[in-house]
């Protein structure tokens, strides 16, 4: 059995045999001894590649480490990066065979010359400067966009196969990010005109529909967020068309997106935000394929929220109201006549109507309506109607709908 091979802090080694201490480096990783020998006859290795060692009680900073036995190593020529010792390999070549450069980059058996080395061989000496200059910098560049990349890298929340099942998503790589793809159920269900109210099944069917929910992530974070109708118009770019296309309000983002639970919660939340249509900052009021907001703002409320306007005393101006009970001085027999509103409740909370017809006991409402046309009447003396316009001649005095007014003040105007 031959001698072991004894090194020093500092050698560049090879591991040849890695069972003698079931070393977890593979064979033929190199390294460089960090300790001297200790008692079992073992050597601190610090290893060139990552691995799962130790920081050999902290002479292996970078925690590669292992304890080896010096007849599980080999002594490794160290690689030539000192510009030193290439020009002295050089010069001891040009000086013949009688020279040699040792391990160390010494040089041995020197020639004299009366020629310096600089006359002869300082071309030779910059130009391989040089060259090794150029490897480094190009070394220092490639490591450097290495170490950004992998930076940038995404980082994907898990979406399992039951995932897939259940939300019925879809990744997918999308300019620098990751874009994840959901079903959306796009289901208007209110109008707001100032206050809600709900929309007639007739209405709602006209405009539910199932679109894309796009979501492009980021790191953690969220690049873009947009409706498509089809995974064509993703590819153009073409977005659905909505009554509040591209606009969220103030919907929060989450701070950070880390599982598919987050993009789900949040795609609930967007479909949530659109059931409610908003005529007061509509970004698109006559968007392809769904009724104009005009139609939907006229004919699309149903009865259930027009009795609750009263319950509530918000009956907005241009409401048709039926008088059905004797107030004050409106004539009796008048009762039955629609009205629409124009102005709002007062102080003795009555609201203002004007009719289609004249009377002397009605007058302009303050200036608001026409002369002999208008009244004020409590809520309670009126109810909503199915008619789309205001009677021209009161309902009890039709027979008498060529009669004018007399000199008395008493009668009807016709129109």
């Amino acid at each position: 059995m031959g001698t072991e091979p004894v090194f020093k802090r500092g050698d560049r080694v090879t591991l040849i045999n890695k069972k003698l201490d079931t070393c977890p480096f593979p064979e033929g990783t190199h390294g460089r001894v960090v300790t001297g020998r200790n008692q079992f006859g073992q050597y601190g290795v610090e290893f060139d590649v990552r691995g799962d060692g130790h920081d050999c009680e902290g002479a292996a900073e970078a925690g590669y480490g292992y304890y080896v036995r010096a007849a599980g190593l080999a002594p490794l020529f160290p690689l030539v990066t000192n510009l030193d010792i290439i020009r002295k390999e050089l010069l001891a070549k040009a000086l013949g065979k009688n020279s040699y450069v040792n391990e160390k980059g010494k040089i041995f058996k020197l020639v004299a010359t009366k020629t310096t080395l600089e006359d002869v061989y300082g071309g030779v000496i910059a130009e391989a400067s040089s060259i090794v200059e150029q490897y480094a910098s190009s070394f220092r560049m490639t490591e450097e966009s290495l170490k950004r990349q992998l930076l940038e890298i995404d980082k994907m929340p898990e979406v399992t196969v039951s995932d897939i099942a259940k939300y019925g998503v879809y990744v997918c790589k999308y300019s620098s990010s990751l874009a994840y793809i959901l079903p959306f159920h796009y289901r208007p269900r209110f109008l707001d005109i100032g206050k809600k109210f709900p929309l007639k099944d007739e209405a709602r069917l006209k405009l539910e529909r199932h679109v894309l929910f796009f979501l492009s992530v980021k790191g953690e974070k969220i690049q873009k967020l947009e409706l498509f109708s089809t995974f064509s118009d993703i590819e153009k770019g073409s977005v659905f068309q909505q009554y509040h296309t591209t606009c969220w309000g103030s919907l929060p983002l989450p701070p950070t997106i880390t599982g598919i639970k987050d993009i789900v919660d949040f795609r609930n939340k967007c479909e949530s935000l659109l059931e409610v249509i908003n005529v007061g900052s509509l970004a698109n009021k006559n968007p392809p394929g769904l009724p104009p907001s005009s139609s939907l703002t006229k004919e699309l409320i149903i009865e259930e929220s027009r009795k609750m306007v009263l319950s509530v005393k918000d009956t907005p101006v241009g409401t048709l109201l039926k008088v059905i009970r004797k107030y004050d001085y409106f004539p009796e027999e008048y009762l039955g006549s629609i009205g629409r509103v124009i102005r709002e409740r007062g102080e003795r909370e009555n609201l203002t109507l004007e009719f289609g017809f004249k009377h002397n006991s009605l007058h302009d409402g303050d200036s608001a309506g026409k002369n002999h046309q208008c009244y004020n009447i409590p809520f309670a003396y009126l109810e909503f109607t199915e008619e789309k316009e205001c009677n021209r001649i009161p309902p009890q005095r039709e027979e008498v709908a060529d009669t004018v007014l007399s000199s008395s003040g008493e009668g009807v105007f016709t129109i």
